[in-house]
């Protein structure tokens, strides 16, 4: 250990050098406060013993510069000194010294505090090589943090997010966002919207939003049916994350007239359709598990199929919404936000982001939180981008065909997903940009001749969460034990270059007739049951009501 010694006596510093040195220190000598410090400058010791008495430069003086040339470094300085203990002390503290010795010295006292010192001193060394590691490991995580930013703009730098269309709060519980928002336009009109949170927050959660947005803009380009773009997100997200995250989502395609919504809703917390001009709200409820559970046998794209008005407002948000809580620990809570979305059906937007800001006061926010309005209206074609692709140029197929599937009784109670299969028939060709209408008209016309009429089940029951449960129980109850039912499925297909015509019929043999012969009127808005007439009605040209009911004939114009 390489020690000074400063002392104006000579004899003093030869005394305490030798005793030193006998015990293996190395001694530098110095005679003066301005003596030290040019011996402290040509090479730090690591420890000083200095007289505090000294003409010219006093002990406490030479202390202070000391202290400062070593700057981060610590030397620890004991003073040698006749002076009283509280005097020595005091002066310790005030001058930058970190001890004391009183003359005439007692050499083992002196040496057990130059072990002290030492053990402090390596104590202060490690904590020091800790430091600069944990500064060079900040380095590299400020470094990480900008590249991921850098990959997180770019993945999602081709979001269309138009304000006169989309409105959105977003607000992040640390430096990355666990939740996504991200709009594309529909090639031939119109818009994509994907809201999905993360399990989790911070770089962890948001690090799948990269493949979300290659797979999302790259489908959205193609005029994908927005339940495909699901299935190929869930696809994606199952083959990358560990078992434990996944992606709660809701896909949203809005047609170029704004007045058609498809919905995939896995996961989120219930959406609402709010019409301004006729102050009516619809609850629009998760029925799917989110993106990444399911394997892909198991993953169902259906679709909601809603018809709006222009300036009727879809709403969607996160967990964190409902979740935050306030100072004193109070949760912000669903029936909250719906009070709000029943008293401002004008413009909820604002009144909304204010109350989760409001609510949430001084409180540090703990999960990420967003908020979505999407205004249904009329969106052209985006010519910005050199990839869009034009659906409306597709040239139909020249050819006409038809097919006839009929399904007995095995097929019906092994429930075999023949919608899907279906649409997924039809849509393989230049069908394929509607293939969430066609989805959505063989599933509602298919749902009603089983349950309905086959089964003769009452959509009634379906009145709320328990009674949803309780019918569908029933259904297959009533599957398992049924004999000799069949039904068939007719599609034929009419190629016109101006307008194409697509004839859907289904037919079956039991003997009750299906709901849509009875329900056909306007007041089932706000119910779980009851609009598959007007659900035809709006998608397409025709729906006609054939042999009392146990055959349903529509016409969808491509």
């Amino acid at each position: 250990m390489k020690i000074l010694v400063v002392d104006d006596n000579e004899v003093n510093v030869r005394l305490l050098a030798s005793m030193l040195r006998r015990r293996n220190f190395e001694v530098v000598e110095a005679n003066d406060g301005f003596d030290a410090i040019n011996k402290f400058k040509q090479g730090l010791p690591e420890l000083v013993l200095m007289d505090i008495m000294m003409p010219g430069m006093d002990g406490r003086q030479c202390a202070t510069k000391l202290k400062q040339i070593a700057g981060d470094i610590y030397i620890p300085i004991i003073y040698v000194t006749a002076l009283s203990q509280e005097a020595a002390l005091s002066t310790a503290l005030s001058a930058g010294g970190d001890d004391f010795v009183s003359k005439p010295i007692n050499f083992d006292i002196l040496l057990s505090k130059i072990n002290a010192h030492r053990r402090i001193q390596e104590l202060n060394n490690e904590l020091a090589q800790k430091n600069r590691q944990l500064a060079q490991y900040n380095l590299g995580l400020e470094r990480d943090q900008e590249l991921a930013t850098h990959f997180f703009e770019q993945a999602l730098k081709h979001s269309y997010l138009d304000p006169g269309i989309i409105r959105h709060h977003l607000s992040s519980a640390s430096a990355f966002n666990g939740d996504l928002l991200m709009a594309a336009p529909r090639p031939g009109g119109g818009i994509y919207i994907i809201l999905g949170d993360f399990t989790g927050h911070g770089l962890g959660a948001s690090i799948g939003s990269i493949p979300v947005a290659q797979t999302f803009f790259n489908m959205a380009k193609d005029a994908a049916w927005v339940g495909d773009i699901a299935r190929q997100l869930n696809r994606a997200l199952r083959e990358l994350l560990p078992a434990d995250m996944f992606l709660a989502a809701t896909l949203v395609e809005m047609n170029s007239t704004g007045k058609r919504l498809q919905i995939w809703a896995g996961g989120l917390p219930d959406a609402y359709l709010i019409d301004p001009q006729t102050h009516t709200h619809r609850k629009i409820q998760s029925t799917h598990p989110p993106l990444g559970i399911l394997s892909d046998e198991r993953f169902d794209p259906a679709t909601g199929s809603y018809a709006v008005s222009r300036g009727e407002r879809l709403y969607l948000y996160t967990d964190g919404v409902i979740e935050t809580r306030n100072t004193q620990g109070e949760i912000y809570g669903s029936e909250r936000l719906h009070a709000l979305f029943l008293q401002h059906k004008i413009d909820a937007f604002e009144q909304v982001v204010g109350s989760i800001q409001a609510f949430l006061d001084e409180e540090i926010q703990t999960d990420d939180t967003s908020f979505v309005e999407l205004t249904c209206q009329p969106v052209e074609i985006i010519t910005d981008d050199d990839t869009t692709k034009d659906i409306t140029n597709k040239t139909p197929a020249a050819v006409p065909y038809g097919l006839t599937i009929r399904l007995s009784d095995s097929e019906l109670k092994n429930e075999i997903d023949v919608v899907t299969y279906l649409s997924e028939m039809l849509c393989a060709t230049n069908l394929a940009p509607y293939k969430g209408i066609i989805h959505t008209i063989l599933a509602e016309i298919y749902s009603n001749m089983l349950e309905h009429g086959l089964l003769e089940l009452n959509s009634e029951q379906k009145y709320d969460e328990d009674g949803f449960a309780a019918y569908y129980e029933q259904k297959r109850e009533l599957l398992t034990a049924a004999n000799d039912l069949s039904l068939e499925i007719k599609v034929s297909y009419q190629p016109d270059f101006a307008n194409s015509k697509l004839v859907i019929s289904m037919s079956h043999n039991g003997n009750k007739a299906t709901q849509f012969s009875t329900i056909q009127h306007a007041d089932n808005q706000t119910k779980t049951y009851g609009r598959g007439m007007l659900l035809l009605n709006s998608l397409c040209e025709n729906v006609n009501i054939l042999d009392e009911g146990r055959k349903v004939e529509v016409v969808y114009r491509v």
